[in-house]
């Protein structure tokens, strides 16, 4: 039974750090942003859009199925995300036993409702010999579709968490006018996140073998692995050594592992025993 892990999230929520609670037998993926040059020397997720464009054009004649911006083939998938190309390669034939994956829910959301993905991309969508956790983290209190959800709280805590990002750069750090470029995009970005996140719990039980869990204050955002929470991003700062970037771990590590065996005991327990580090492997 092959089972991925999947982390959906807001920008900034902290979805990548997670990838150092796993052991290293997981695989850990994601889709490929296309992009002439990785972000930084850590950036193992791109391809350049000229490789993107030769594999489109190798495979364009066993196309599954189009669905507005995507485009579903055997072994690769093709969508847009906030205006940028994005590559889905198709884990499924290699057989990994458990995969850590993080993905846009807009996106994850059409592509559950295209039987040609459910048939060639369990590794996304569950299946006969396939299971999918998908694990929704929402920084507030609130459930995302409970009557009481609070959305200007939501975008207060996401903007707070990409600025605290920006922050921390230094002197790697682009212009303020860049910056709030990208934050504005990601923001408004939202407004097609949200439903799709609401959407996604909807489809509990809808499935076999695909699970969804929403995580409510989840505060493990990715630039409190290098610098203490703090009310003002202006107020953001570094801190060295790796022994604070551990300790964040573990405790979310055991946010982690206590959420998930409240819904699916069984599922956890083997969760943690076969893909999670233990705290000392941290």
């Amino acid at each position: 039974m092959q089972t991925t892990i999947m982390f959906i999230g807001h920008s900034g929520i902290g979805k990548s750090p997670l990838e150092n609670l796993f052991k290293p037998g997981v695989k850990i993926s994601a889709p490929l942003r296309v992009r002439d040059n990785p972000r930084d020397e850590k950036d193992i997720f791109y391809i350049p859009q000229q490789a993107r464009d030769t594999m489109k054009r190798l495979c364009r004649e066993n196309v599954l199925a189009v669905s507005r911006d995507i485009e579903v083939y055997p072994s690769v998938i093709f969508f847009p995300v906030r205006g940028s190309d994005q590559v889905v390669i198709n884990h499924t034939k290699e057989h990994p036993e458990y995969i850590k994956y993080e993905i846009f829910a807009p996106v994850y959301y059409d592509l559950l409702r295209l039987p040609a993905v459910r048939e060639y991309y369990p590794f996304l969508t569950g299946g006969p010999d396939h299971r999918v956790l998908a694990i929704l983290l929402n920084p507030t209190a609130v459930g995302f579709n409970e009557q009481e959800f609070d959305r200007e709280d939501l975008v207060k805590k996401a903007e707070h968490g990409i600025r605290c990002r920006y922050e921390l750069m230094n002197d790697k750090k682009p212009a303020q006018a860049e910056i709030d470029r990208d934050v504005n995009k990601r923001i408004k970005h939202m407004n097609d996140e949200l439903p799709a996140w609401k959407a996604l719990l909807n489809l509990t039980g809808k499935y076999p073998n695909l699970f969804f869990l929403e995580i409510k204050n989840w505060e493990f955002f990715e630039y409190t692995y290098y610098a203490e929470p703090v009310e003002d991003f202006k107020n953001a700062k570094r801190i060295a050594g790796n022994e604070y970037k551990r300790a964040r771990l573990i405790s979310a590590r055991r946010k982690l592992i206590d959420s998930i065996k409240s819904v699916y005991p069984d599922l956890g327990a083997e969760i943690e025993k076969n893909c999670f580090k233990t705290e000392k492997e941290i």
